[in-house]
Formats: structure tokens, sequence, C-alpha cells
């Protein structure tokens, strides 16, 4: 069969199109195989992240939780309840918290939660003195209670119980916390580009970490073990607006 130079120029143009349809459709499959196991793979590392921050956070209140209970279950504590006064009381809450990192308050109370000595020289202010009534009574609270409202003041509260040889509850010993010691644990696991953000149950920031600048940053939350709060990491966006674009110099190239 014969062809002129026109049908055979026509018929190129055919055949360049259908492979570069082809060519297109390889391409475009390709394109989506890759970025569908790459963002797989950067979410499961993103999570791992998270993982790390709110892990860390919950062994650091754990951490703090033991020094408590062990003050707590110290003889001399019981011993200052049940034969001293209450400015001895008082003082040896001073030195205590001279002594203990990252201590903003601690106290001494009753069995019904009224702290021995001065609240405001012990640093215990009146929202943490109704938590601790609270406690005392067996009342539900959010545990750790957040106290943020004054700045450059912003803590939480953990108490233990103070019993006798015999179990008896002979009062409880509070101590609060400054939230910059979870700032800068959040701080030291910090990812570049990566945003912490640690958050009550009901949304109110704690503590935070990083910044980043994208306008449509990918969001991932975990709870914070034995506490009610959540973590949250926005890190960069995981799915590429830029998808179509390297579609189409791939099949360019």
């Amino acid at each position: 069969m014969n062809y002129s130079v026109k049908q055979l120029a026509s018929l190129m143009v055919v055949l360049l199109v259908m492979v570069t349809l082809g060519s297109s459709v390889i391409g475009f499959r390709l394109l989506q195989d890759y970025y569908d196991t790459e963002e797989t793979r950067l979410e499961a590392q993103a999570r791992q992240r998270l993982q790390l921050a709110a892990g860390t956070v919950a062994n650091q209140i754990q951490f703090y939780e033991g020094i408590v209970d062990l003050l707590a279950g110290k003889n001399n504590a019981n011993d200052l309840l049940a034969f001293s006064d209450d400015a001895e009381i008082e003082q040896w809450a001073l030195q205590i918290r001279s002594v203990l990192p990252g201590a903003l308050g601690l106290a001494l109370a009753r069995p019904d939660g009224e702290v021995i000595g001065d609240p405001l020289i012990q640093r215990i202010g009146e929202v943490c003195q109704q938590d601790l009534g609270h406690f005392s009574e067996h009342l539900d609270i959010s545990y750790p209670p957040i106290h943020n409202s004054i700045s450059g003041l912003e803590h939480f509260d953990l108490f233990a119980h103070v019993k006798s040889a015999t179990g008896e509850n002979n009062g409880v010993l509070l101590v609060s916390f400054h939230t910059d010691n979870l700032h800068r644990i959040m701080q030291q696991v910090l990812a570049p580009g990566d945003k912490l953000i640690l958050i009550t149950g009901n949304g109110r920031v704690i503590a935070r970490a990083g910044s980043n600048n994208y306008e449509e940053a990918e969001l991932f939350e975990q709870p914070v073990l034995n506490t009610p709060w959540i973590m949250q990491l926005h890190t960069t966006p995981i799915s590429s607006p830029n998808f179509f674009r390297h579609m189409i110099l791939l099949n360019l190239v």
C-alpha cells in the first residue's frame, strides 16, 4: 500500500499522539504510586514524632508524681503533721520547694484540704486551694489541674496523701510545677519544621514549642497517657499540591 507524504505525516501525528497519551497515563500512574508511598512514609514518621512527644510529657508527669509520692511517704512529712506547729510545717515546705527543680509552690494541708501556714508565702493560690479541697473530698477534678490565668505563673498541681504507719490519712501534700518544664522537654524532641502544642481536654493551651509558616499545616493528635491532655503536631503538609505540575513536567521532558 502506497502512502502519500501527506498521509504519512498524518499517520505519524496520530502515532505520536497515541504514544504521548500512553506515556502520560503511565507517568500519571507511576507518579501517583510514588506520592501514595511517600505520603504513607511521611505520615508514619509524623505519627512517630508525635508519639515521642506525647510519651516524653507523660514520662515527665510520672516522674514528678513519683517525687511527690516520695515526699509524702517520708516519715518526716507524717511526723510534721502529727507533732509540729504551723510555723515549722511552713518552714519545711519552703525548704523543700527551694531545692525541688521546677517547683513553683509547695505546701502541706490538713485532711480536709486546708493549707497549713500562709498560702501566699508558699505560693498556693485560691484556685489551687479549691482543687486541693476537691481532691481531699475525693471529688472529680481534671487531673493534673492546670492554672494558667496569671502570666509567668502558669503551672499544674500534683497531690499526694500523707498517711501514718497504720494507713490513716493525716493530710495532703501539694506541689505546683511550672508548665515551662513541659515546654523545655517538648523543645528537646522537636523536629525541624514541626510545631507541638499541648492542650487540655477542652482546648486550653498548656505549652507549645516550635513554629511553622505553613498556610495549611498537617495536624495530628494523640492523648497524653494518664492525663486528660492532648498533644498536637502541626507539620509540613504531607499531600503535595504540586502533583499535576510534576506529572506535566515528567511528560514534557
